[in-house]
């Protein structure tokens, strides 16, 4: 099949199945579906026991972490007493398409995330309110690390959802106003995240492959060439073998090294500390990164994993790599 008729675009291949027996979410928009289905499974488990006990104690009756989960903005169309509480919303914001070449394009985009708890008094936003700081945590961490022993089996989320990266970039605190008829404010998070997907020629057949570049040339009988008749860029996966020093101070500034294969010298990979982005980083060599270490809270040490994204969103980690202290 030609890739004019078929073309994959992050976990999509189009044209899209004819069959419903999956919602048209899960087809159509696979990163969203289990962004949402994600979240709210880790949200359930490391916030769920503690809110609804909380809850309780406050006369209020939440069953879980999320009642309700939402793929678009709650505000512009949905009245307050449509809405189900805690509620999870993931909705698209913008798309930015970027680093087009004769294989592929990355569609690099901007997502939107709101947790939101139900009407509270102000006794009750002095209680329950501090839940709101762990889930921001709690979802910041879960982005990052992309999969959950307790969660479909421990399979990797993002490369199911044709998800090449994504981080949190930032949280605000405050409330969320839905459509009211007498205007009501909800204690919520509001974050934004970076997505980058991205889009493939599809060949009915045609395997892709890691570590390499090949261009083939079409010929026809004649010794006529027809050139770039099919191209196939793919690098290989970085890898993280160590990390000196092993530990700097929280205020950050500790000058780094980073040794480990498959960094592409002429490119500023993403480099992050416990979810919070290194700077000045250079690639040294195609072993070795230098950087420097972000701030980062310590209480009074903070024990943290080390993440390198090269620009085509293969990724690697270092589990536990680098204590703030």
């Amino acid at each position: 099949m030609s890739d004019y008729e078929a073309f994959r675009h992050g976990g999509v291949t189009y044209p899209l199945p004819a069959s419903t027996a999956s919602s048209l979410l899960r087809d159509a928009d696979p990163a969203l579906y289990f962004a949402l289905e994600y979240l709210s499974a880790v949200l359930q488990l490391h916030l769920g026991a503690r809110l609804t006990a909380q809850a309780a104690l406050e006369g209020l009756t939440i069953a879980s972490a999320v009642a309700q989960k939402l793929h678009s903005e709650p505000a512009p169309f949905l009245y307050a007493d449509q809405l189900r509480f805690p509620t999870l919303a993931i909705y698209r914001k913008n798309e930015t398409y970027t680093d087009k070449a004769v294989s592929f394009a990355h569609d690099a985009g901007e997502w939107e995330y709101a947790y939101i708890l139900p009407p509270l008094t102000p006794r009750q936003i002095d209680k329950l309110g501090p839940i709101l700081r762990s889930a921001a945590q709690i979802v910041r961490h879960a982005v990052d690390q992309g999969w959950h022993p307790a969660y479909n089996s421990g399979q990797k989320v993002w490369t199911d959802a044709g998800v090449s990266s994504i981080r949190v970039v930032g949280v605000r605190y405050g409330g969320y106003e839905p459509i009211a008829e007498i205007s009501t404010y909800y204690r919520a998070i509001v974050g934004t995240m970076q997505v980058v997907e991205r889009e493939m020629p599809y060949e009915e057949g045609f395997e892709l492959f890691d570590g390499g570049a090949a261009t083939i040339d079409g010929a026809d009988a004649d010794g006529t060439v027809v050139s770039d008749f099919v191209e196939v860029s793919s690098y290989e996966a970085p890898t993280i073998t160590s990390i000196t020093p092993t530990s700097g101070p929280s205020g950050g500034g500790t000058p780094i090294t980073i040794a480990g294969t498959g960094f592409r010298v002429g490119t500023t990979p993403l480099v992050a500390i416990g979810g919070a982005s290194c700077t000045n980083v250079a690639v040294v060599s195609p072993t070795a990164i230098s950087a420097v270490t972000p701030p980062h809270a310590a209480y009074p040490t903070f024990v943290a994993d080390v993440v390198v994204a090269n620009a085509d969103g293969q990724q690697a980690v270092l589990a536990d790599g680098f204590t703030f202290t």
